[in-house]
């Protein structure tokens, strides 16, 4: 694998995700042929899903 590339110091935009958590959220989706949405808010870093599952998570939905 290549070495991640260095971050601009100015608007840096997103940190990278961990490839494992994202590896192992896309697995789980494919697996259980559940949508985005139902992941529970732990299972994956937040930045891998869509900003209305953010929402939710942060409301206790």
């Amino acid at each position: 694998m290549s070495a991640p590339k260095q971050r601009r110091p100015r608007y840096p935009g997103r940190r990278p995700l961990d490839n494992h958590a994202v590896l192992t959220g896309i697995l789980f989706v494919l697996q259980s042929s559940i949508p985005w949405e139902t992941l529970p808010c732990q299972s994956i870093h937040h930045h891998a899903t869509p900003s209305r599952h953010h929402s939710a998570c942060r409301w206790g939905l």
